[in-house]
């Protein structure tokens, strides 16, 4: 029995050892340039269930009271910067009365609830409840002013001073897509950084907001989707429920998908990252990067800003409200001289995307 249970033990110290060996791989991937490695684009989905399977082991050798706890709570320590923006916990984050409260939301075009009237309501009475001062919006969709549409609502209704929309794609009867900011603070400029030669819903604007006597840029990015349409989601679920041997070829083509938004997430990230580093201004940075904190995508943007997740986030921080689990792929990265007080995801849906509202305080001058 005695070596029965060795063997057994031997057994786990060896899943143990290449789960570490795995997790090396997934700290790396965020420094390391897609095209030169391609396979690193699936690393970062591998982030949490690691982390969870190294709480597991350190649990399982704890028990023990083994010596082997050592290797996951090193594998754990080496990974910090990836297990920190992955698993958060902040009791008891209050933001005080001056704060300021920037909203990010991807509202998928205002699809989700059937009809776009209601979509817009639900919408709305999250923005009513939250108030928040900025909001940036990724698709998007409103009519032309004077319309009576999303955009009316805002400015007439809920006094947003001023707004910018960037309409990438539509048109006039049907309505415009693409990103948008606003404001209840004075707008002093804004531009519009296109990733491609054509239009897309993906793209990167930015505001200049006045702040009393201080200028804060506001950007907002929307990076490359997979792509993957209504069917491939469906089969994934189907998948999930009933795996068999024809599945291989769906996840192939799934995975091919996913390689080449990545590629194309990683040069858009870095256009991103040349904006902010020729800002002159602090900056407040939201968005939808449909990617993952251990994503080069991710490493490339945040550079020396704050992860308002990492600051106040508990739990995943889940903000992809569809069929994939856990996925934190939407982001509120703030100037290193703001303070974070709160990071709330608003589990409403209205959209295939989870509201992201963060509380940040400015310095005093």
């Amino acid at each position: 029995m005695q070596r029965i249970l060795r063997l057994f033990r031997n057994l786990v110290f060896s899943f143990n050892i290449l789960a570490a060996l795995l997790s090396i791989l997934v700290y790396i991937a965020p420094y390391v340039h897609p095209e030169t490695f391609w396979q690193t684009v699936f690393l970062p989905y591998l982030s949490f269930p690691m982390l969870l399977v190294h709480i597991g082991f350190m649990v399982w050798w704890s028990l023990g009271r083994s010596k082997k706890v050592l290797v996951s709570l090193i594998a754990i320590v080496l990974g910090w910067p990836v297990n920190n923006a992955t698993l958060q916990w902040s009791p008891g984050a209050k933001a005080g009365p001056n704060a300021l409260k920037v909203m990010s939301y991807n509202v998928g075009n205002f699809r989700e609830d059937g009809e776009k009237k209601a979509t817009h309501q639900n919408i709305l009475s999250i923005i009513e409840a939250e108030q928040p001062h900025i909001i940036c919006f990724q698709e998007y969709q409103s009519k032309n002013r004077k319309t009576g549409d999303f955009s009316d609502i805002l400015f007439d209704q809920l006094q947003y001073q001023q707004g910018y929309f960037e309409k990438a794609i539509g048109n006039a009867d049907w309505g415009f897509s693409g990103l948008s900011i606003f404001s209840k603070y004075p707008i002093i400029a804004k531009n519009y950084l296109p990733f491609q030669n054509e239009r897309t819903v993906n793209g990167c604007i930015y505001v200049d907001v006045l702040m009393g006597s201080d200028t804060v840029r506001i950007i907002n990015i929307h990076l490359q989707t997979n792509r993957l349409q209504r069917e491939e989601l469906e089969y994934v679920r189907g998948i999930q429920a009933n795996p068999d041997a024809e599945s291989g070829k769906g996840i192939l083509k799934i995975m091919a998908k996913i390689k080449g938004a990545a590629l194309a997430r990683a040069s858009q990230a870095e256009t991103v990252a040349a904006l902010i580093d020729s800002t002159p201004y602090p900056i407040i940075l939201c968005g939808d990067f449909n990617d993952l904190p251990a994503s080069y995508a991710y490493h490339q943007v945040k550079g020396h800003l704050q992860d308002s997740f990492v600051k106040k986030g508990n739990g995943t921080g889940k903000t992809y409200a569809g069929v994939f689990p856990s996925f934190r792929i939407d982001q509120v990265f703030v100037d290193p001289s703001f303070k974070v007080k709160t990071h709330r995801v608003i589990k409403k849906r209205h959209s295939d995307h989870f509201p992201v509202v963060v509380a940040i305080e400015l310095p005093q001058p």
